[in-house]
């Protein structure tokens, strides 16, 4: 990926990929020093995002009669997740307990949320966090906070023409959005903390 930017004199290659939120660690080894824009969204959104496509019943690809719009074939990529989550300690006596695509989605966001915090310190001034919300709101201000993070010079066209791409914050209504005791009490600490209005509730006891 880098030998484009260098083909090309950039001085910074841009990847945007949300789920490497949980591959830090490997970005961090294959080039040490790296910067980090963590773009976060209200958790009850993303997780009702993430099962609106889960249950999206026209999404086809020849050949693959199982696969899941957003979890893959046969379910494979929440295994993965399950497993891997539980694997590096996230709620590892919870997750088997998750049976809707909407708490699945819940599930995660919160991994994403938990690998950042957990490279916080680390990272330190190298990580640089907005809220969609605000992004959304303010974008010119965003664009200029991000090319500060990265020491780019911010040109007013540029800023102009990603302003008008940018779509205002929006919020997907849906269902209250149940989980397990830990996870709950996990992900509304995480809502609060950004200033985000939707709460999870928790499970109650069989």
């Amino acid at each position: 990926m880098m030998l484009p930017a260098r083909q090309a004199g950039a001085t910074v290659m841009l990847e945007k990929t949300p789920y490497n939120a949980c591959r830090i660690g490997y970005l961090e080894a294959i080039r040490p020093g790296s910067k980090f824009i963590s773009l976060i969204r209200d958790g009850t959104d993303v997780a009702r995002s993430i099962e609106h496509l889960s249950v999206d019943s026209t999404y086809r690809i020849a050949g693959k009669p199982t696969l899941n719009r957003w979890w893959g074939v046969d379910g494979s990529k929440w295994d993965a997740l399950a497993r891997d989550g539980a694997a590096a300690g996230y709620f590892a006596d919870e997750v088997g307990s998750l049976d809707t695509y909407l708490a699945k989605g819940a599930y995660e966001w919160l991994v994403t949320m938990e690998e950042v915090d957990r490279w916080r310190s680390r990272l330190a001034d190298r990580l640089l966090e907005l809220a969609f919300r605000d992004v959304a709101a303010n974008p010119a201000w965003a664009l200029r906070r991000i090319g500060e993070f990265l020491r780019l010079d911010v040109m007013p066209k540029w800023t102009d023409q990603a302003t008008r791409l940018i779509n205002e914050a929006r919020q997907n209504l849906g269902p209250p959005l149940v989980l397990p005791p830990r996870m709950c009490q996990r992900f509304n600490a995480f809502q609060e903390r950004f200033g985000f209005p939707g709460r999870a509730i928790d499970e109650e006891p069989e």
